[in-house]
C-alpha cells in the first residue's frame, strides 16, 4: 500500500514510501521508491531505493514511521544505507 507521494513541480518526478505485509510471517515491511517519466501523459518508471528498508514490523503505523524518520530526518546528508529489523539496527 501506497503512504505517501511526493511529486516534483512538473509532475515528473516522484518519491513513494509504501508498505508490503507479509501475510506468511504477519509481519510489516515497508520501502521507498522513486519514479521517472519524460513527460506528464507517460506512464512512470518505478524503481526502488536500494539504501534502506524496514522489515518485519508488527504493525503498519511503525513501519511507515520507522521509513518516514530515516527518510525525511535522518538521512539528510547521507549517502550511507542501513536496514531496521523491528527492534535491531544494521550497518
Amino acid at each position: 500500500m501506497v503512504d505517501t507521494i511526493l511529486y516534483d513541480e512538473a509532475g515528473c518526478k516522484c518519491f513513494a514510501l509504501g508498505v508490503i505485509k507479509d501475510s506468511r510471517r504477519f509481519k510489516y515491511d515497508a520501502k521507498a521508491f522513486i519514479g521517472y517519466r519524460e513527460y506528464l501523459a507517460d506512464t512512470l518508471n518505478i524503481y526502488p531505493c536500494i539504501n534502506f528498508r524496514v522489515t518485519g514490523f508488527e504493525n503498519y503505523s511503525n513501519a511507515i514511521a520507522v521509513l518516514k524518520d530515516y527518510y525525511f530526518n535522518k538521512q539528510k546528508g547521507s549517502s550511507l544505507g542501513i536496514g531496521v529489523y523491528e527492534g535491531k539496527v544494521f550497518n
